[in-house]
């Protein structure tokens, strides 16, 4: 049963982000297994095996039995993306990545056939194929010589369960590698796929979706040295013959799609921004004389500042400072390292406690009302900010989200969001980090105004805040 809790179903859009922020981290190795209905069943009856599924960073589901066995629509979850189309979006990662991979497989067959189709699927990737027979059944050193010898940026694994399983989890512990994977057999047949499946299926995968691709694909094949059953000229005229006209409108009609894209998102900012001014602005106006006689009643009824500021991670890890009216005790900061265990965020990342003893009585009113963070309308009119967005974190809660809530950097931190509308603090951890990814990936001036109208209800009630 903990095995299946740990699985997660993932998406094309979010397994890509996930590589990519794997490969960029500076220490430690990022773990990823794909398992079916057959590993689960072993793991089950093998502790060792699910003692190696369970430590796995990012456990993802392989084949219809598995996704019958988690249950996917009693428990309200998307499906997972194909096992076949995930492994290609992780070659195309590893590609753009330009370090080099190493792949360890003991099907000589399809290790011969399968290098030749990379070659041509993804030409810029720097990935060693090596056999390794019974080895890894024996000996651990083997495998940790030939990974200190390439100094690769990922190990993948295409063996059967449960001995890659067993492998990685050895590996890792002796070895700092940033991303390690097993993939299993099905990794051969992912790439038969694309290779022998219809041309249009082929163009994700193909020198045509990357002009930079084409570029280092076409130099590469000029400065190839020629042998005697092929001239350099005879290459040329093969690479143009295959272009072709069809391709090259396939080429405008990609690049066209892209640019209306880029012109789509550069439109979306500006209006957003515009958006922004001016609703901080008249926020900032029509609330004044809201502000005046809350200013004052924190004056008369605790001493200390009249405003609270801290500094938060914002958009792409950029720090600044953000204001709200004090609502705590001035000694605030200093009393919290002794309510830590009172802390009733489960997961421990966030602190939140419905009765905080540091709040003072003033404070516990403006905070249900949300009036404490009206002040940060200031903060969106100079831009660290926006009325829409995730909340901004503090530094120490940037350092322990786990890889996929760091996406919520991908967009300006703002004044309200999904989550705030959708129970505020009540949510656990996780689930704001889903609503706040899914606005990120779906964020749009519209929504914001949507969000915006709904927010005040929200405040109204009062529910979740505290």
């Amino acid at each position: 049963m903990q095995i299946l809790e740990s699985i997660t179903p993932i998406n094309e859009s979010d397994f890509r982000q996930y590589i990519e922020l794997a490969l960029r981290q500076s220490s430690g190795s990022q773990t990823v297994s794909f398992i079916d209905a057959a590993g689960l069943s072993m793991a089950n009856e093998q502790a060792d095996l699910k003692q190696a599924f369970s430590s796995v960073d990012l456990l993802i589901p392989r084949g219809r039995g598995i996704n019958v066995s988690m249950n996917l629509i009693n428990r309200g979850q998307m499906p997972s993306a194909k096992s076949s189309s995930l492994y290609r979006e992780l070659l195309l990662s590893l590609e753009a990545f330009e370090k080099p991979v190493i792949l360890f497989t003991d099907n000589k067959k399809a290790a011969h056939k399968t290098e030749l189709e990379i070659t041509k699927l993804y030409p810029n990737l720097n990935l060693q194929i090596t056999i390794c027979d019974t080895q890894y059944d024996k000996s651990t050193q083997w495998f940790l010589d030939k990974i200190n010898e390439k100094n690769p940026s990922s190990v993948l694994f295409a063996l059967d369960t449960p001995l890659q399983e067993r492998l990685m989890s050895r590996v890792k512990s002796k070895c700092e590698v940033p991303l390690l994977v097993t993939l299993g057999h099905p990794l051969f047949d992912a790439i038969f796929e694309v290779s022998e499946g219809f041309k249009l299926s082929r163009l994700r995968h193909s020198v045509l979706f990357s002009p930079m691709r084409f570029f280092k694909t076409f130099v590469g094949t000029l400065y190839q040295t020629p042998n005697s059953d092929e001239k350099r000229n005879s290459r040329i005229n093969t690479i143009l013959r295959q272009w072709g006209w069809s391709t090259r409108i396939k080429r405008l009609s990609i690049r066209t799609k892209s640019s209306l894209w880029l012109l789509r998102c550069k439109m979306q900012s500006i209006l957003k921004r515009s958006i922004d001014l001016l609703g901080a602005g008249l926020g900032l106006l029509f609330l004044l004389p809201l502000l005046i006689p809350v200013a004052l009643g924190i004056k008369v009824t605790s001493p200390g500042p009249l405003f609270y500021s801290q500094v938060r991670v914002g958009h792409r890890g950029k720090l600044f400072r953000m204001w709200k009216f004090r609502s705590m005790y001035i000694d605030a900061d200093a009393r919290k390292a002794a309510l830590m265990e009172q802390n009733e965020s489960s997961d421990g990342v966030i602190f939140k406690m419905k009765k905080d003893p540091r709040i003072t009585p003033i404070g516990r009113i403006i905070r249900r009302l949300s009036i404490d963070e009206l002040p940060q309308l200031y903060n969106v009119l100079i831009g660290d900010m926006s009325l829409v967005g995730p909340r901004p974190a503090l530094e120490a809660e940037v350092a322990q989200y786990p890889v996929l809530a760091r996406a919520r950097l991908e967009a300006m931190p703002g004044l309200t969001g999904l989550w705030q509308i959708s129970g505020r603090s009540d949510l656990p951890f996780d689930k704001q980090v889903l609503l706040d990814t899914a606005y990120v990936n779906q964020q749009s001036a519209m929504n914001d105004v949507k969000l915006i109208a709904k927010t005040i209800p929200a405040v109204v009630s009062g529910k979740g805040a505290y």
